[in-house]
C-alpha cells in the first residue's frame, strides 16, 4: 500500500508541477497573436540588465568568424520576422485598412525588426513609441 500511495502522490505532485507551468507559459503569453506578451519580454529582460546591447551582436562578430556570426543572425531575424507575420495573419482585430498604401505585413515586419534591433542597440528601455505607432496603424478605424 505503501509503494500505491508513494506513487499516487509523486504523480500528483507531477500533475501540480505541469499545471503550474502551463499557468505561468499562458500569463505569459498574448493569446490573440501566440507570441510573448510585453510584459513577460520586459521581466525577462530586466532580470539580465544591458545584456541586448552587449550580446545581442556577438553573432555578428564570434570569435573573428563575421561571416558564420552573420548567417546566424540572418537565420536569427527571419525567424522573427516568420513570427511576426504569423501573429499579424492571426490577429483577427487588424483593421482592413491597416495594409492599404503599398504598406504590405512583410514591409511592417522589416521596419518592426529594424526599429527594435536599433532600440537594442540604443538601449532604449522601453519601445512604447513603437507600440503606439503599431497600434495605430494595426488597429485604426475603417
Amino acid at each position: 500500500i505503501s509503494a500505491i500511495v508513494s506513487t499516487y502522490m509523486m504523480n500528483v505532485k507531477c500533475e501540480r508541477y505541469l499545471f503550474e507551468q502551463e499557468v505561468v507559459r499562458l500569463s505569459e503569453m498574448d493569446l490573440l497573436t501566440g507570441l510573448r506578451s510585453r510584459n513577460a519580454y520586459e521581466q525577462r529582460l530586466a532580470a539580465y540588465p544591458g545584456f541586448a546591447q552587449e550580446h545581442g551582436l556577438d553573432l555578428v562578430a564570434q570569435a573573428g568568424h563575421a561571416e558564420d556570426g552573420r548567417r546566424r543572425m540572418d537565420a536569427f531575424l527571419a525567424r522573427v520576422e516568420r513570427a511576426l507575420l504569423a501573429a499579424l495573419a492571426r490577429d483577427g482585430r487588424v483593421s482592413g485598412r491597416a495594409f492599404a498604401d503599398g504598406l504590405t505585413p512583410e514591409t511592417l515586419a522589416r521596419v518592426v525588426m529594424r526599429d527594435l534591433l536599433a532600440l537594442l542597440v540604443l538601449g532604449s528601455e522601453d519601445c512604447d513609441d513603437l507600440v503606439a505607432l503599431l497600434r495605430s496603424v494595426l488597429y485604426r478605424e475603417s
